[in-house]
């Protein structure tokens, strides 16, 4: 962002003009030296003073790159999280109370970690958090927030509850775009209470809950040991705590949670907490499964969601279970038990992972992808040589992986394997059959048949079909009649080749009343920012008043980012969006333009207020917006109920006066041109010049 905001001010200042114009893996020691964080950029931080600087001290920002560079002694003093132990929101990704950088432990030791907290009566805060630090997040998918090779000794936190409080021994929160690995918790207790009820959002013996955009949220190697006690006064229903995480929001899935394993107990106002994770409204959620994989706990410790992740006390003592969490990262240690090699001081570099195409990733490739070839080994640096399992489907061109076509899904096995110290890894990739489904159907009608087929598939190939809902079968034909029990949720049709039986082509619709409006982001990840704007796609699926034949739909490339004041909450489960089209488009006839609004309504359980309010204006002959109520689903998952709305713009569909946004934005699109300005910079560029008309008559223009 620092960079877009030098480039736009060289850019209104040298176009100030025109636009007058145009208006008319390796195992190293833990005990890093400072020169060693000097010389590769990182801020050392050596005792518990120094730490206590960061977010407080200029020199010491929020997003900086930190690195221990000896272990730290914090028993004695009340800790108060990095970021603060309190505010108006949680599971914020951006923000001066969000750590938004680097720290790497490099394998020391944070003791004595004591935290006494009375959400209650907190400094007139609604909402307080607990933990090394208040919450871990990043709105950026090229710019995570990472936290590595930390290991805990007596923790202590003591919280009673407030008004939304979370609580986690490394971070309160983590969201957006995180990554956290290699962090252990050796012993301690968390105790949480409340005096008047409270409300637990989340508590976990590593991190208190990830609500925002879970999808970049990735947690590996993780050791707890710290009891997780919460006491019958607290009032919250749900269970939110776990032995790992005390949470992970049902509107999404986690990234990834992996090689976990807790050995402290976890209980829920006396009786079993979650082992790993807690839940956040329903057990049965996919949220509590998805992407969480050997991940293990003491019997006894706590309760699962599966079956197969228990351990007994002797299976804590074999190298079967270092191996199934990872033997680069788990050991037996002196003390006779499974243990992550951090806690005797060693970190683990890993052999890098390929890069994907954008918008691709391991279980969905479509597209050419790279390899890296180096690896920074205890022996110098060594060369990685790569092999393919199906070279008929990935072919390996020295740091090119080429992909190929195929007629159903393929999972490949790739293998790095380093040249001195013969060190190996695997990844498995996906490729992706480019044959599609398609609907004879605009949209799914209770009573109304519906029959699919697969596009571009070569001639005379047969498929078989199997339609289902919650996994439940409804047709094994080639079409499916929906009923009024379908309403509302999401229909999946599978095509197989007849021949092998091999799944070549899933889609899913969804059927309701309502329009529905179908966004995919470019990266596959949420939207966690009101000023970056990200690519996606957007599909309106009509419905009996807005379809193809009486209106103007939508089936192209759009521009989307969060909008709203006190409605842009990272606490709700909505969110509202703004949307930038890629062309100007009469959308279901409310107006020709490029700029829209999805609205949450999300404080409006009614979700009539809005919508009255405008449809009334209209009828006492005002100037109003058009709109209507309809289902947004997000990355394939169910959003909510929305108002499809115009923003109010000077237009002759919105305010018909003389349209200086106009120009400004030809001015930008010019200025662009000129000063070669391409992609996020382009938009940042445009949206200012256009949102800041005031440079126009001051000709003066301040960034």
């Amino acid at each position: 962002m620092k960079k877009v905001q030098k480039l736009l001010r060289r850019s209104l200042a040298t176009g100030l003009a025109l636009v007058m114009t145009v208006s008319s893996m390796t195992i190293v020691p833990g005990s890093w030296q400072v020169h060693a964080a000097e010389a590769s950029g990182q801020i050392g931080i050596s005792n518990a003073d120094e730490l206590k600087k960061i977010g407080k001290d200029k020199d010491y920002p929020m997003d900086g790159d930190y690195v221990l560079t000896d272990d730290i002694d914090l028993s004695g003093s009340d800790w108060t999280p990095i970021g603060g132990s309190g505010g108006s929101q949680y599971a914020l990704v951006s923000g001066e109370r969000v750590f938004n950088g680097t720290f790497d432990g490099a394998g020391h030791v944070i003791s004595g970690l004591t935290i006494q907290c009375d959400g209650s009566n907190n400094s007139g805060y609604r909402i307080s958090q607990s933990g090394l630090f208040a919450m871990l997040g990043s709105d950026d998918a090229s710019d995570y927030a990472e936290v590595k090779n930390i290991v805990f000794t007596d923790v202590s936190i003591s919280h009673n509850l407030g008004g939304g409080d979370t609580i986690g021994t490394l971070a309160a929160d983590a969201d957006g775009f995180v990554k956290i690995d290699n962090v252990a918790v050796l012993g301690g207790s968390i105790e949480v209470t409340a005096n008047n009820g409270g409300d637990l959002i989340g508590v976990g013996g590593i991190i208190g809950q990830s609500r925002n955009n879970t999808a970049g949220v990735h947690m590996s190697n993780l050791y707890n040991a710290a009891s997780v006690n919460v006491t019958s006064a607290v009032s919250t229903p749900p269970v939110r705590c776990g032995g790992i995480i005390g949470r992970i929001h049902q509107g999404g899935e986690i990234g990834s949670l992996t090689s976990c394993l807790n050995i402290g107990t976890v209980t829920y106002k006396g009786s079993d907490g979650y082992a790993i994770n807690g839940y956040s409204q329903n057990t049965a959620a996919s949220s509590n499964t998805a992407n969480i994989t050997g991940c293990y706990y003491l019997e006894g410790s706590g309760i699962a969601y599966t079956e197969g992740g228990s351990v007994s006390e002797s299976d804590l003592k074999s190298e079967a279970l270092a191996e199934k969490l990872g033997a680069d990262y788990w050991y037996i240690s002196k003390s006779g038990q499974v243990m992550p090699k951090v806690t005797d001081g060693k970190v683990v570099v890993p052999i890098p992972s390929p890069t994907f195409a954008d918008g691709d990733k391991a279980s969905s490739v479509t597209k050419d992808f790279t390899l890296p070839l180096t690896y920074a080994g205890e022996d110098g640096e060594e060369t990685i040589s790569w092999s393919s399992s199906n070279q008929d489907v990935i072919t390996i061109n020295g740091s090119r992986a080429e992909v190929k076509d195929v007629p159903a899904d393929t999972e490949v096995t790739l293998t790095a394997t380093t040249s001195k110290t013969q060190k190996t890894k695997t990844v498995k990739v996906t490729v992706k059959s480019d044959l599609e489904i398609e609907f004879d159907r605009e949209y799914a009608k209770p009573g109304q048949l519906m029959k699919a087929s697969v596009k571009n598939a070569p001639a005379d190939t047969e498929f078989t079909y199997v339609w289902q809902k919650d996994k439940s079968t409804l047709s094994d034909s080639d079409s499916y009649t929906p009923t009024s029990a379908d309403l509302n949720t999401f229909i999946t049709v599978r095509a197989s080749l007849k021949s092998t039986g091999a799944t070549v082509a899933e889609k899913k619709i969804y059927c309701s009343k309502l329009p529905v409006v179908y966004i995919n982001t470019e990266d596959g990840y949420g939207i966690t920012s009101k000023e970056t704007y990200k690519q996606a796609t957007m599909k309106i699926q009509g419905n009996d008043s807005f379809n193809s034949t009486n209106t103007t739909l939508y089936d192209g490339g759009i521009s989307i980012r969060g909008r709203g004041n006190s409605t842009w909450n990272m606490g709700y489960s909505k969110l509202p969006y703004k949307i930038k089209l890629d062309s100007k488009t009469n959308l279901l006839g409310f107006g020709n333009s490029k700029h829209w609004a999805l609205l949450a309504n999300y404080m409006d359980e009614s979700l009539l207020r809005n919508k009255t309010s405008y449809d009334l204006s209209g009828k006492m002959g005002m100037v109003y917006l058009k709109s209507t109520n309809v289902e947004v689903i997000l990355n394939g998952v169910y959003a909510g109920n929305y108002q499809l709305v115009g923003n109010v713009r000077i237009d002759k569909s919105r305010v018909n006066i003389h349209n200086w946004e106009d120009v400004a934005s030809d001015a930008a699109k010019a200025i662009a041109k000129k000063e070669g300005i391409k992609g996020d910079a382009k938009d940042a560029l445009e949206d200012y010049m256009t949102e800041h008309l005031e440079w126009i008559t001051s000709g003066s223009p301040q960034l």
